[in-house]
């Protein structure tokens, strides 16, 4: 989801910079300049950039689920055939060899449970964790109970789908659930996987905080199905609201869409939470993912009025001025608010992994959070003693500034 953020502010960045270039071509235009047919294809060549970027961030955010779930489909009649059974007797082969201490067995049916066509990330990683320790030849004893946990979440989904399939029973996103387990990180079987090794006493850094990032894992799907919700009760509000408001019904409607969105993905996600076993502990820390998802919120409608008054106070300047104070309006409402977005994505990547990356954590959360106190900070002022035009764009700098490093340095220091 990084990458993604990163995505959405090219894709601003560069759909200003392609109305700013128009407006620099219209000027060799009216003069009839040999310039203008020189550059006018370069416009091309910016839309190209911005619609590729689009589709990527598309392919990412739904294409990806759509594959995953059309692939399950395909292949749900070999898995009930044969691939399940395959895949809990290459397991239980596994668990015999470990109690054995028969090494050199064991590694040669790690390698055939690697081949086998149902392999589910919760597996995946289970046999990639048992070949670290086993390379680094550590006691495997932990093993054998994690194991046989995951031949039992194996044979409870076998079981799920034979069920369905005998009882002719039709469940709400069936398919979207069996596929989540599969791919996802923040699927049930995955964090259960985590949960049982903190049990055992595998120790991990910073255990606690890796199993929540798993849980805010689930949030971004959540998140999506929330402001699908809120989009459709909008829209069944807006009749209503354009009869009896009459006045500023965009921007009461867009609060409305953003903190109902917010809200409902933090109650619907807060409920899952308190199915854990550590909800108690867990519920703690998730109150400052929450926290940020809040100031998001609170930062568009900020944003949502700013542009308003923008709009309202240029009414006797020129289209192409109006329509630039407009695009540079909806710029510091994408950067500022990708700035938290930015933050809240690196702190569940971080954490998710059981090491800390200083250069993320500088990269992604410091940076990001001192740059939005700043500019909220001097918003503050600006109320009192400032002039908005200059802190506007101060502001808009500053998180140029930042967004244009991060994306040269992102190549060069890969993260």
């Amino acid at each position: 989801m990084r990458v993604i953020t990163k995505k959405i502010v090219t894709t601003m960045f560069l759909l200003v910079l392609y109305f700013i270039y128009s407006a620099f071509l219209k000027e060799f235009q009216e003069s009839n300049s040999v310039l203008f047919s020189l550059f006018d294809p370069f416009k091309l060549l910016i839309l190209a950039f911005i619609f590729g970027i689009i589709v990527s961030t598309f392919n990412s955010i739904f294409l990806g689920w759509i594959k995953n779930i059309s692939t399950y489909q395909k292949n749900r009649n070999s898995y009930l055939l044969t691939d399940f059974d395959q895949t809990i007797e290459g397991l239980k082969k596994a668990q015999v060899f470990l109690k054995s201490n028969k090494i050199s067995e064991l590694k040669n049916q790690l390698a055939l449970l690697n081949k086998l066509t149902y392999r589910p990330i919760f597996m995946s990683v289970l046999i990639n964790d048992l070949i670290k320790e086993i390379i680094a030849q550590k006691d495997l004893s932990s093993f054998e109970i994690l194991i046989d946990k995951c031949i039992l979440q194996i044979s409870e989904i076998k079981s799920i789908e034979e069920n369905r399939l005998q009882e002719h029973k039709k469940q709400a996103l069936f398919d979207f659930k069996r596929s989540y387990e599969y791919n996802s990180q923040g699927s049930k079987f995955y964090i259960d996987y985590y949960e049982n090794k903190q049990e055992l006493n595998i120790k991990t850094k910073r255990s606690e905080w890796n199993l929540l990032a798993l849980q805010m894992l689930r949030f971004y799907p959540i998140l999506i199905f929330s402001v699908l919700i809120s989009l459709i009760a909008c829209m069944l509000f807006a009749p209503l609201a354009i009869f009896v408001i009459k006045k500023d019904i965009f921007i009461i409607l867009a609060t409305a869409f953003v903190f109902c969105s917010t809200c409902v993905a933090i109650i619907w996600h807060s409920i899952y939470l308190f199915k854990n076993k550590n909800s108690k502990i867990l519920f703690k820390k998730a109150i400052i993912f929450y926290t940020i998802l809040i100031i998001m919120a609170l930062n568009l409608v900020w944003c949502f009025f700013n542009i308003k008054n923008s709009l309202s106070n240029n009414i006797a300047t020129d289209s192409q001025e109006r329509l630039f104070n407009f695009l540079f309006e909806i710029l510091y409402c994408v950067l500022s608010t990708a700035l938290l977005a930015y933050v809240f994505t690196t702190l569940i990547e971080l954490f998710r992994d059981v090491y800390l990356n200083k250069i993320i954590l500088w990269e992604g959360i410091i940076i990001p959070s001192v740059v939005f106190l700043t500019i909220s900070l001097v918003n503050l002022l600006n109320i009192a003693v400032f002039n908005s035009a200059v802190t506007f764009n101060v502001n808009l700098l500053i998180m140029s500034i930042y967004w244009v490093s991060v994306w040269f340095m992102t190549p060069i220091l890969k993260f």
